[in-house]
């Protein structure tokens, strides 16, 4: 296990990165007992791990789910890239 992570110490910094960021349970339930998409954007907006993808979204037009599926798709594709440099 060491020795792996030596070898491969740049990518698994970034893996362990990724993995603090990531939305634990509690805030699914959260975010299932959120009346609206416009509300669930607000909410994702304040975590490190989904501002990059809300900040990406144009607010003056509709949020509404397939907008933000949109953006939070967008966001783990460049995440998903960021590990192979």
């Amino acid at each position: 296990m060491v020795s792996s992570d030596m070898r491969y110490g740049a990518l698994c910094a970034k893996v362990r990165a990724m993995y603090g960021k990531r939305l634990r349970f509690s805030d699914f339930e959260h975010m299932a007992a959120l009346p609206d998409a416009q509300h669930i954007f607000d909410y994702l907006r304040m975590q490190p791990g989904w501002a990059a993808a809300a900040a990406a979204i144009d607010t003056t037009d509709f949020i509404g789910r397939v907008e933000l599926e949109e953006a939070l798709r967008q966001q783990l594709w460049k995440e998903y890239q960021g590990l192979s440099y």
